[in-house]
C-alpha cells in the first residue's frame, strides 16, 4: 500500500478550504459539514499525536502518513466541494468571494493530486 505525507500546512489549507462549510453549517448540506469536520478532526488528532510522541526529538518535521485510500477520499471530497463552490459561484456572478474560493480549492486539489506516494 502507498502512503502520502500530510503536514501541518496541509491541515491549515484544508481548514481554509472547508471553513465556509464549518462556520455556517446551516448554509450547506450535512454531507459537506460532517465530512469536512471528520477529515479535519482525524488529521488534527493524528498530527498532534505524532508531534506529542516526537516532541523531544530535534530537527524532525512533523507529518502524517495517510494511506492511499484516505488520500483519494480527501481528493474526491475536494472535487465534490469544488463542484458545490462552482454552483454557488455561478449563482452569485457579481461576487468575487466564491470565485476566489473556487480557485483556492482548485489549487489545493491540484497540489494534493500531484503529490507522489512514499
Amino acid at each position: 500500500m502507498n502512503y502520502f505525507e500530510y503536514t501541518g500546512a496541509d491541515l491549515y489549507q484544508l481548514t481554509e478550504a472547508f471553513s465556509d462549510y464549518l462556520d455556517c453549517p446551516e448554509d450547506c448540506t450535512p454531507h459537506f459539514f460532517l465530512t469536512s469536520k471528520g477529515i479535519l478532526t482525524h488529521l488534527e488528532k493524528e498530527l498532534y499525536s505524532y508531534m506529542e510522541e516526537h516532541r523531544n526529538e530535534t530537527g524532525e518535521f512533523a507529518f502524517l502518513e495517510l494511506d492511499e485510500d484516505l488520500h483519494y477520499y480527501i481528493l474526491r471530497f475536494l472535487s465534490e466541494l469544488r463542484e458545490d463552490v462552482r454552483k454557488r459561484m455561478n449563482r452569485c456572478t457579481e461576487e468575487t468571494f466564491w470565485r476566489e474560493k473556487f480557485e483556492y480549492i482548485t489549487r489545493l486539489y491540484k497540489e494534493l493530486d500531484d503529490r507522489k506516494p512514499r
